[in-house]
């Protein structure tokens, strides 16, 4: 080989466009994906919090440092000495150094560290419910370039026949056989492909775009996508997949957890009234003191702080706190019924989805079967010319709507997988630790 076709055939395997798996651009989307990324911060910050409210029950240690000036009235002063702890200059200066321990006596503590555990729970259960929803959207979108892709070769195969009648009908019109007007309608048919060619091309790109858009990168980005496996048709009953869906579904145990999360914090909001108590121990140096006085000094407290009465302000603050409490609950009653709703709704649109595949698949047989006694009748000139243009047609149509009946069900099986929260249909929930 040359080297002008070698580097042909180098530049031709470059420029193809990379392929691109279903699961590869989920797994995209759930990486780039805005929303989700959103979640994951949320879901760190309420991890810190988390973690400073454990350590608020250790030790903490200050260091400090004091300079102050006196103007001292030596004409009245007994000594030129200072006074206290000023030195002869009229200043003072000293460091210190206090060591706090708080005594966790009422549990206060304790219960605004199990707050923020309640919360960082909340915030988990709310990444995965949005990671489940952008994985439900990128599915649907590479679905739709699977589907025009296949349109588009519907459209293909559709001006591969009109050209192919052409080529016959210019044949049988120089040999007199026909009129020129069979040609010039066959010419117009070839035309007509050609655009609706173009329009499914123009549909591929879009929907190639969009899916580049949804899972975060440039729409420019070409890929070619890999056909997905065959999708399963045999589908749990509804009531095991509701069933499911409230067990394993993340929006439910988001709310769950949310009203966990309330009343806790409803608790913590009534244990203000409780008394707190903390042990400090400091330790000061004098630098330069007045030579009367000491150098340093240690200081032990305890300080015991016990509220008497607040005007009713933290029982007020409690009913506050007992109304997120039933908001939440209701939430989770809200949240429920609609992921029983989506859940249901799915699945009636799977279930239709599947049965318009036998149907359009019937419809491809008849119109194949049309088209072929069209075109023998029009060969033997027992037939019309328009017989067999309508029959092409409608067999394109039926073909078109046979690939848009199959991936109205794919998509539908993906919504169904969505509202279930699980890749697995009928699979039984999670355990708590396999959910982290």
């Amino acid at each position: 080989m040359t080297l002008m076709p070698l580097i042909a055939v180098i530049a031709l395997g470059q420029a193809q466009p990379a392929k691109l798996t279903m699961d590869e651009a989920v797994k995209i989307g759930a990486t780039n994906a805005f929303s989700v990324r959103q979640a994951q911060n949320r879901l760190d910050k309420a991890a810190y919090n988390q973690k400073a409210s454990r350590n608020a029950l250790g030790p903490s240690l200050s260091v400090g440092g004091n300079w102050a000036y006196q103007k001292l009235d030596f004409a009245n002063s007994n000594s030129g000495s200072g006074q206290g702890q000023f030195g002869v200059d009229g200043t003072s200066k000293s460091v210190s150094a206090t060591l706090t321990q708080p005594i966790d006596i009422s549990g206060l503590i304790h219960l605004a560290a199990t707050v923020l555990d309640e919360q960082t729970m909340v915030a988990r259960a709310a990444l995965r419910a949005e990671e489940n929803s952008v994985r439900s959207r990128v599915k649907t979108k590479f679905l739709n370039v699977l589907q025009a892709s296949e349109l588009v070769d519907v459209q293909v195969a559709a001006l591969k026949a009109n050209k192919d009648r052409l080529e016959k009908a210019q044949v049988k019109w120089r040999e007199g056989a026909i009129a020129r007007f069979e040609v010039l309608r066959f010419e117009t048919e070839v035309k007509k492909s050609e655009q609706s060619l173009i329009e499914a091309k123009s549909n591929l790109s879009l929907a190639k775009q969009d899916l580049n858009n949804t899972i975060g990168r440039e729409a420019e980005v070409d890929f070619e996508a890999v056909p997905v496996a065959n999708v399963p048709t045999d589908i749990p009953t509804v009531d095991v997949l509701v069933r499911q869906s409230l067990s394993t579904r993340q929006e439910v145990k988001q709310a769950e957890a949310s009203v966990v999360a309330a009343d806790s914090t409803k608790k913590l909001t009534w244990r203000s009234l409780r008394p707190s108590l903390n042990l400090s121990l400091s330790q000061t140096n004098y630098i330069d003191p007045a030579t009367s006085s000491t150098k340093a000094q240690t200081l032990a407290a305890i300080n015991l702080t016990v509220p008497i009465y607040d005007s009713g302000v933290t029982r007020l603050n409690v009913q506050a706190a007992q109304r997120d409490v039933d908001y939440a609950e209701i939430a989770v009653e809200q949240t429920k019924l609609g992921v029983s709703l989506e859940t249901q709704s799915a699945y009636t649109s799977a279930k239709t989805a599947l049965e318009a595949i036998d149907v359009a698949k019937q419809n491809v047989k008849l119109t194949e079967e049309a088209l072929r006694l069209a075109q023998i009748r029009y060969d033997q000139t027992v037939g019309i010319l328009l017989d067999v243009t309508t029959a092409q047609s409608d067999l394109t149509a039926a073909r078109a709507s046979l690939v848009i009946a199959n991936y109205k069900y794919y998509q539908a099986y993906a919504a169904l997988q969505k509202a279930v929260g699980s890749e697995t249909l009928g699979a039984t929930a999670p355990t708590k630790e396999t959910s982290k």
